[in-house]
């Protein structure tokens, strides 16, 4: 299966292997802001009121990583980068899934939210990407999803969100 570990070892019922839409409002968990409530430049209380139910695998001055465990052997890894400021530089958000198929689900899932909500994506080697703005609306951030399903042998998609270089 691999080297991560979510969730319980026991395996998903058939009701939860469906999931796509209940799965990525999970992921996505709010309309407001880039991604997960949040924008790019947010101050770090924000982050960490927002992510406060969720499991601190790790917390220091330039981190915040949270766990969030779904049914079955389902998780996603949120890793938030702050900036000498204390205000969000990046985020990187991994979901690791049983299977190879539910990753690509949950990613077309995932992408066809982003369409809706910025566009339609550019597309240049399995990288969908999108642009929208930073808290202020001034600076241009960057978000990109992968379907890495294939190359780990497991359902596995990463989101990673950051400003554009100037």
């Amino acid at each position: 299966m691999g080297t991560w570990a979510c969730g319980s070892e026991k395996p998903a019922s058939p009701e939860t292997t469906k999931f796509p839409h209940p799965l990525l409002l999970t992921i996505i968990r709010d309309t407001v802001g880039t991604f997960r409530g949040v924008d790019i430049g947010e101050e770090r209380a924000v982050v960490e009121y927002l992510e406060g139910i969720n499991v601190q695998e790790l917390s220091n001055r330039s981190a915040l990583v949270v766990r969030q465990d779904f049914p079955g052997n389902n998780c996603l890894y949120v890793r938030y980068v702050f900036l000498a400021s204390g205000r969000l530089g990046e985020i990187v958000a991994d979901a690791y899934l049983e299977r190879i198929e539910l990753g690509t689900v949950l990613a077309e899932a995932l992408r066809q939210y982003f369409d809706r909500r910025w566009g339609p994506a550019q597309s240049a080697m399995g990288v969908w990407s999108w642009r929208t703005r930073d808290v202020s609306g001034q600076y241009p951030v960057r978000i990109e999803l992968r379907d890495e399903s294939e190359e780990y042998g497991y359902g596995k998609v990463n989101i990673t969100v950051y400003p554009e270089p100037l």
